[in-house]
């Protein structure tokens, strides 16, 4: 490489004009909220090796190219002095500290082509670390993206939000692995300057970044507890949390610092998602250059880029220490409770019973544990125990189970308790059963013909034409309390007009409107009033009676006919 070496030496002096570079932003008046500049350049392939000089001091360096070449760079430094070559990513820019001229070489076989050299200035910044919320297993001292100076101004759009979090990735940046920890911030405000300037990304790609001195901040916006999907593992970022270690390390590992904080920061991100460090999940994928579309993935919880990606990141070294550190990961803060689940979806049954629901979970070690089941208005069943396994079907009845949100409490002593939403449970409403009926002209059917949509019809002549019914509807005294509403429902076999529903008032001994709808053959008509202000059944022997009216404009035929009562 001497020859060459020469060659990219007397090309320093050959230095791009400034004219060349494009500018993405304006400075601001304060240093602290300054932005983060980038300044690119085209380079031409045949070019290659290159020198290129930026026009003001820069900190980091990005490289972007399509081909199969590799590409690698160094930078000469304000004190004189060259970096070494490091390997340049499509993905992040490379840490350079300040510097003012970027050579860039290829690295192997192949071509390269569209190659574009960014220059970015980062502005430091005097980080603030945010303290640790006390949790079971501790949270790490986060700086968070104010802490950072993050501006908020670049990024494009909010994040999408996962179901939950199955598995962290862990990447490297690709960058220098030595550096300054007081210029970790400004590294970290460059990478999302590149990922959203260059890349066109909405954001920064990672949901967290650690530096060699073993800080942890937080990455893409939306909450660090929240399932926050990133731009860090293409096709497997649902359902995924993306921690990068600031550096390279191809060949040589983080340092304990870095280790001890990847640990801890997998211990306390995958203990708020109740998932086991050590064990295995399948990831349904969207597709990237090693998986098809839909394919099922059966990976670590601790898996490292290289495992889902065409790509060698984090990087031999950090790689092989994975298993390690997740079994650090999994001791670190117990006890835990993992794989909280409910076998099936919430369904309802009747206004006091829903398909019986299977809750089951693992413990990290034999402990007592106690299981509530809550509803809109309380606690509705417990369960206790003691084992490393929880598994306890509950039957899902009750005198009345209202409509709204249904949750599901998991605790034993010392760990992070379980909450999690069990689903909504919609109003509910019962129909009686005709037991008579009259009207003014009935011509043909009887009270069988009302019982279902089968065929047989009422029907009743007049203009207007009505009839009513003795309704009996089955439920329990508790459930007659807690409706809400009551009323009619019916279905024609013709329609055009509009019909009028009455509900008989026992205390005043009268009809009271309930509703009126416009009729649609063969389509259910429903009309409901609140059951307030009236006294619109009967209850005795385990059911309630009521009448329900009737009228239409013209003759009608009547498939079916029922009273509801509803939450």
């Amino acid at each position: 490489m001497g020859e060459q070496e020469d060659i990219i030496r007397r090309l320093v002096v050959a230095l791009l004009a400034p004219a060349a570079i494009l500018l993405a932003n304006a400075d601001l008046a304060h240093a602290e909220t300054a932005p983060v500049r980038i300044e690119t350049v085209r380079i031409h392939a045949h070019a290659l090796p290159s020198a290129s000089r930026a026009p003001r001091a820069f900190q980091l360096a990005g490289v972007r190219w399509q081909g199969t070449a590799g590409l690698e760079l160094r930078a000469h430094r304000v004190d004189g002095r060259w970096t070494r070559w490091v390997a340049a990513s499509n993905e992040a820019p490379v840490w350079t500290g300040a510097a003012t001229t970027v050579q860039l070489r290829r690295a192997g076989p192949g071509t390269a082509r569209r190659i574009r050299l960014s220059f970015i200035s980062s502005p430091r910044v005097d980080a603030v670390t945010a303290s640790p919320a006390l949790a079971r297993t501790s949270r790490p001292a986060i700086i968070t993206r104010a802490g950072w100076k993050a501006d908020e101004r670049i990024r494009r759009d909010d994040p999408e939000i996962a179901p939950a979090v199955k598995m962290v990735h862990v990447h490297h940046t690709d960058t220098a692995s030595v550096y300054s920890c007081r210029d970790s911030a400004r590294i970290v405000r460059g990478i999302y300057a590149y990922h959203v300037k260059t890349n066109g990304w909405d954001d920064i790609g990672y949901n967290f970044l650690i530096d060699r001195c073993g800080q942890v901040f937080e990455g893409r916006w939306g909450g660090i507890t929240t399932p926050v999907v990133g731009a860090h593992a293409r096709g497997f970022n649902t359902g995924s949390s993306g921690i990068a270690v600031i550096g390279n390390f191809t060949s040589s590992p983080p340092t304990n610092a870095a280790r001890r904080a990847l640990r801890n920061l997998i211990a306390w991100r995958l203990d708020v998602a109740h998932v086991d460090p050590t064990k295995r999940t399948v990831m349904v994928t969207a597709g990237n250059e090693r998986f098809p579309p839909g394919a099922r993935v059966r990976l670590r919880t601790v898996s490292g880029h290289r495992d889902t990606g065409a790509t060698s990141c984090p990087g031999a070294a950090l790689y092989a220490l994975l298993p390690r550190i997740a079994e650090g990961a999994r001791k670190t803060g117990l006890p835990k409770i993992y794989s909280p689940q409910v076998e099936r979806d919430l369904r309802r049954l009747s206004p006091g019973a829903i398909e019986p629901l299977r809750f089951k979970a693992r413990l990290s070690h034999v402990a007592n544990w106690t299981l509530t089941v809550r509803g809109p208005n309380g606690i509705l069943a417990t369960r206790t125990g003691r084992n490393d396994r929880v598994d306890w079907t509950w039957k899902g009845t009750a005198a009345v189970l209202p409509r709204g949100s249904y949750r599901w409490t998991l605790a034993s002593r010392g760990a992070r308790s379980v909450s999690w939403p069990i689903g909504d449970l919609n109003p509910w409403a019962v129909a009686g059963v005709p037991l008579t009926v009259d009207g003014s002209t009935i011509t043909a059917g009887t009270v069988d013909s009302l019982q279902a949509k089968d065929g047989d019809r009422l029907h009743v002549d007049g203009t207007p034409s009505s009839f009513w019914t003795t309704n009996r509807v089955e439920l329990t005294q508790a459930q007659w309390n807690a409706a809400g509403h009551v009323g009619g429902s019916f279905t024609m076999s013709s329609g055009g007009a509009e019909a009028t529903v009455e509900i008989w008032d026992f205390a005043s001994d009268q009809w009271v409107v309930a509703g009126r709808c416009d009729v649609v053959a063969n389509r259910s008509c429903l009309a409901l009033r609140p059951k307030t202000g009236g006294t619109f059944g009967q209850w005795g022997g385990g059911g309630v009676s009521m009448r329900v009216r009737v009228t239409y404009p013209q003759a009608m035929t009547v498939e079916s006919s029922r009273a509801v009562i509803r939450e």
